[in-house]
């Protein structure tokens, strides 16, 4: 009998109404390995987790073809993860799945097809309270903007991105990923920590990155290019950079960085490219939340080099965006608040 975990980490080709065809056939075939064999915890826990997925990702499919989500279903796949969530927090090395896996589906499935937040926030508490990195950056996130019903709470936000930080690289980039929210947060929302400044997550966020880098010998892991972005601008706004600093000390990042707009943004400050160039560039971007980093990213910039013409030129750039891209709204709002930083 083929291994359980084969089922739905096999990959899945085709079209949408293949790939449904496929979880359904995963389906058939899970009912039966539960109800045939005589299983450890750790097995029966393992087979109802991949049910409950692979139900869950009928509903996906259904949602992609525009098709009304089958309720019964998501109930069915509910079952199925509490039934898992009864068998305790046992040991589920080599079966590919984690105890708080389970709380992390259910919620996604309360959100997202029972479209229940109250219920779905609960089993992302649960899940956040076993350490997933996943569940607490939902939780940071639902703070921060006020959703799945909470009140706007930017210090809770901070709070559980310090937990996915205390993570490392378990995670792999959520540890890094969460300290740059961090750094963002302080500098953008006044947020003070004990830690430090905006420097000293930025910094965080590098150190975790370049460990990851190390663990799995993989260049590019957590868009380093990004993170060094972002740190080579708050040092710019306190005063500890030169503007082509990046040049120097990220050179073979903004070379070799699989992110084309990225890319782009670096070589302007870099020097490298001057505005028309970058703005050529930046016009042939496809994606329009990509066109709204390079051009944020190129306003906050200029503020910070005293170039207060550039500056205006891009974030009236940035604003005829935001009827493209949601996101663009932020950032405008986000440059309102650039400023100059203690050096400490």
């Amino acid at each position: 009998m083929r291994d359980v975990t084969d089922v739905l980490y096999s990959p899945t080709t085709g079209d949408h109404t293949e790939r449904i065809a496929k979880f359904e056939r995963d389906r058939v075939y899970l009912k039966a390995y539960l109800d045939e064999n005589q299983l450890s915890s750790a097995a029966r826990g393992a087979a109802l987790f991949l049910r409950a997925l692979a139900g869950h990702a009928i509903n996906v499919e259904y949602g992609s073809l525009h098709k009304k989500k089958d309720l019964a279903l998501a109930r069915e796949s509910i079952s199925d993860l509490e039934e898992g969530i009864a068998l305790g927090e046992i040991d589920y090395t080599g079966w590919q799945t984690r105890y708080s896996f389970f709380f992390f589906n259910a919620a996604e499935i309360y959100k997202y097809e029972m479209e229940d937040e109250k219920t779905a926030f609960a089993y992302l508490q649960k899940c956040a309270a076993l350490g997933h990195a996943g569940c607490l950056s939902i939780i940071a996130d639902a703070y921060a903007n006020g959703t799945y019903g909470q009140q706007k709470d930017l210090a809770k936000a901070v709070g559980h991105h310090k937990l996915i930080v205390d993570t490392g690289t378990e995670y792999m980039c959520a540890g890094a990923w969460s300290a740059n929210t961090i750094a963002n947060f302080i500098y953008f929302d006044g947020l003070v920590t004990d830690e430090g400044n905006e420097l000293y997550w930025a910094r965080k966020a590098r150190e975790l990155q370049q460990r990851l880098v190390t663990q799995i010998k993989h260049p590019h892991a957590c868009n380093p290019l990004d993170l060094a972005i972002d740190e080579q601008l708050f040092k710019l706004a306190a005063g500890r950079a030169s503007v082509y600093e990046l040049r120097n000390e990220y050179g073979s990042l903004v070379g070799t960085s699989p992110e084309p707009h990225m890319k782009t943004l670096a070589r302007l400050m870099t020097g490298e490219i001057r505005q028309a160039e970058f703005d050529q560039e930046v016009a042939a971007i496809p994606s329009a939340s990509d066109r709204c980093y390079c051009l944020f990213g190129a306003a906050w910039f200029f503020l910070l080099a005293d170039d207060n013409l550039a500056a205006g030129k891009y974030r009236d750039l940035l604003k005829g965006e935001s009827a493209n891209s949601p996101s663009c709204e932020k950032k405008i709002m986000r440059l309102t608040k650039v400023h100059r930083i203690s050096a400490k």
